[in-house]
């Protein structure tokens, strides 16, 4: 290769894939660069780690050792370093002993809240005003500290 070659572009690519008999679906994807494509990844990595997925509104995490866990949110869950909190990370020293809380509202909708965070927490990387809410939906990304959770509205089931 010399210095006046030209990166290889996704046409070029597919059509490499197409010579050597391997198709677009077939090959690793490379990670994520764009926001939406990191969001999906994390989310996916973390729910892949359940055995199964909630039927209930509940809140994901994985603990330091990677073991995942939904729990449910009922009326409401409090999250964060305390072992009195309903979803406790004692591990994460940058999470207050009470960081945030999700609750169900009226209507059936879910929000979240933090409690007067020292370090913040952040639904969907937008940062939620210290003592303020913010809306949550299905699959929404709350990171406070190094911990990552992750919103589940739960699945309903057929009759």
């Amino acid at each position: 290769m010399n210095d006046n070659s030209q990166p290889l572009t996704d046409a070029g690519l597919e059509a490499l894939l197409a010579a050597a008999g391997t198709t677009a679906a077939t090959r690793v994807q490379p990670p994520a660069t764009d926001s939406l494509g990191q969001h999906l990844e994390l989310v996916a990595d973390l729910l892949s780690r359940l055995a199964t997925l909630p039927g209930e509104p509940s809140v994901v995490s994985a603990g330091r050792d990677g073991i995942a866990v939904a729990v449910p949110v009922g009326a409401a869950l409090v999250a964060g370093r305390s072992s009195k909190c309903g979803l406790a990370h004692r591990e994460d020293q940058g999470l207050s002993k009470r960081h945030f809380e999700v609750i169900r509202e009226e209507g059936g909708q879910y929000a979240l809240h933090d409690l007067g965070s020292t370090n913040g927490t952040c639904v969907n990387g937008r940062q939620c005003p210290s003592g303020g809410s913010l809306p949550l939906m299905d699959g929404d990304v709350i990171s406070a500290s190094v911990s990552v959770f992750v919103f589940l509205a739960g699945m309903s089931t057929v009759s």
